[in-house]
């Protein structure tokens, strides 16, 4: 599947980026990739499969002020 422009939805929103050329969920943390945290585009080598591939990172910050005397 991967590179599915019908299943286009399968690479977005996640919580771990999934590579399009190989569809292999690549863990943030174990791979040292913390600057995936900031939100920008990313270029990096897959772990999996070698290729060089591009991650927009997108940030929605929330706030929770409930528990309060």
């Amino acid at each position: 599947m991967p590179l599915n422009k019908h299943n286009s939805i399968v690479y977005f929103g996640n919580d771990n980026p999934i590579c399009p050329y190989c569809d292999m969920e690549i863990n943030i943390e174990e791979n040292g990739l913390a600057e995936l945290y900031e939100e920008d585009s990313h270029e990096f080598e897959c772990p999996f499969c070698e290729k060089e591939i591009c991650v927009r990172s997108r940030v929605k910050w929330s706030f929770d002020t409930t528990d309060q005397e």
